[in-house]
């Protein structure tokens, strides 16, 4: 019986010749959206002991990385070279090669400039979607210390409590509001930077606009997905370790449905 953590005879790059024909994103039906996460499942059951180990080292990897001061920055940048790794570890079990841990890695030896850049993109991205809408909110005076500092249990300090939430509820929902557009380009940049060698940012736009003509599948994708989120916290969470790898095929499934020619 073959090992699975042992490293691969063959190298881990790809092979030029064996990646999927791809042509502008395409609209495609609603129920797509349900189909994304069953071939996902099927992609997911090809080698679920290796996804299984996969996620868990991603996790505790970039989790070890957040919690370091500073450091944390850089787990944001390089995210997407881990997750480009896996892209190319779904394009080799789609196409009936096997799948390692190695793959998890391979990002860094493929294309790390450009899944780093779109690294870059996510981090300045977030960090302009968390200050932009705190801007008119504080020069509103709605949102502030003094306000948590002056709020009393009675009279007034109710009403400026009352005050305070909703801004921050106002926050929030902005907030939320700007992801949108965020996830929309990072979401199948991974696959078209680690598989069609395209840069960041041409990549980013790509993504947007593919994601932008599937709006329906997408929401479909959504409701699935947090019906699946929600039964798997039932067995105290546990479930995330099973759903977080199908998400991550998913993610190879999309793109596949959207871009690759059949």
């Amino acid at each position: 019986m073959s090992n699975p953590y042992r490293p691969p005879e063959t190298e881990l790059e790809l092979d030029s010749g064996n990646v999927n024909e791809m042509h502008p994103p395409i609209k495609l039906s609603t129920g797509h959206g349900w189909s994304w996460f069953k071939d996902a499942i099927k992609l997911f059951m090809q080698s679920p002991l290796i996804w299984l180990v996969n996620f868990i080292l991603l996790i505790v990897i970039l989790l070890t990385l957040s919690v370091i001061p500073l450091v944390s920055l850089v787990a944001q940048i390089i995210g997407p070279i881990f997750i480009g790794g896996l892209m190319i570890g779904c394009h080799n079990l789609d196409n009936g090669d096997s799948l390692s841990i190695h793959h998890l890695f391979v990002g860094f030896k493929q294309n790390a400039s450009q899944l780093a850049g779109l690294g870059v993109i996510q981090l300045i991205g977030s960090i302009i979607i968390l200050i932009a809408p705190a801007i008119p909110l504080a020069m509103l005076g709605l949102l502030s210390m003094s306000d948590l500092m002056q709020m009393q249990p009675g009279g007034s300090g109710m009403s400026e409590a009352a005050e305070l939430y909703t801004a921050v509820m106002l926050y929030m929902l902005l907030v939320s509001a700007l992801l949108i557009p965020l996830i929309m380009g990072i979401w199948f940049a991974p696959c078209l930077i680690a598989l069609h060698n395209m840069k960041a940012w041409d990549a980013f736009k790509l993504s947007f606009k593919a994601c932008a003509k599937n709006v329906m599948p997408f929401l479909l994708y959504g409701l699935v997905g947090l019906g699946l989120s929600m039964l798997a916290m039932i067995p105290m969470g546990l479930g995330f370790l099973l759903l977080g790898p199908v998400i991550l095929c998913s993610m190879y499934t999309g793109y596949k449905s959207i871009f690759v020619s059949h």
